[in-house]
C-alpha cells in the first residue's frame, strides 16, 4: 500500500543459512531502483504529481 507520504513498507524475511545477505541486499537495491525508476514512471503518467519524490530504500547498506 502507498502511504499518503508516498512511501511503501517492504519487509523481507529469510533464513541466512540457506541464502547469504549480500543476495538480499541486491535484491533489495534492484526493487529500489524499479520501484524509483519504471513503476514511479509509469505511475507519474497516470496521474502527475507535482510534489513526487524518488524512492529509496531504508536501512539498506551497498
Amino acid at each position: 500500500m502507498i502511504k499518503p507520504d508516498h512511501t511503501v513498507d517492504v519487509v523481507l524475511r529469510w533464513d541466512h543459512l540457506v541464502c547469504d545477505a549480500a543476495l538480499i541486499v541486491q535484491t533489495l537495491a534492484r526493487l529500489e531502483q524499479v520501484l524509483g525508476g519504471a513503476i514511479a514512471a509509469e505511475l507519474g503518467a497516470i496521474r502527475p504529481q507535482a510534489d513526487a519524490r524518488p524512492v529509496r530504500a531504508a536501512g539498506t547498506r551497498l
